[in-house]
């Protein structure tokens, strides 16, 4: 598949994502990795996995198992990490490395910011093609 091709077939499962958001935040939150990941295996030039790696999103199991401990050491300090989180399978950590829980918006500007990338890339793409 043509680099091109590659960037269109991304483009439209984020597109497709997007419109069909459900309540399960992991399910959709990893509709979106995959939909990135196999670009990301065939070129090394966006990096949408590293994107969204880098926005602090993290699913119950590592909250539980690594993070809890982390911010444990008093009482206090895990009151302010959990803050006022309710139980979800899909959480980020925000801008004081405190737990938040994610919120559709949330998915949909990781959606919106990957489109971007990708757009800008195709946009670059066809504007060579065009020569």
């Amino acid at each position: 598949m043509s680099k091109l091709a590659a960037l269109r077939k991304v483009r439209k499962e984020l597109t497709n994502i997007k419109k069909n958001f459900t309540y399960d935040k992991l399910a959709d939150y990893n509709k979106i990795y995959n939909a990135c990941v196999e670009y990301d295996n065939n070129y090394s030039d966006l990096y949408l996995c590293d994107y969204i790696s880098e926005q602090n999103f993290e699913t119950d199991d590592f909250v539980s198992e690594f993070l809890i401990p982390q911010n444990s050491d008093s009482l206090a300090r895990l009151r302010c990490f959990i803050n006022s989180t309710y139980d979800d399978n899909l959480y980020k950590i925000d801008g004081y490395g405190n737990l938040d829980n994610v919120e559709s918006g949330d998915l949909e500007d990781l959606c919106d910011e990957l489109l971007k990338m990708v757009n800008e890339s195709l946009e670059e793409l066809e504007g060579d093609t065009e020569l």
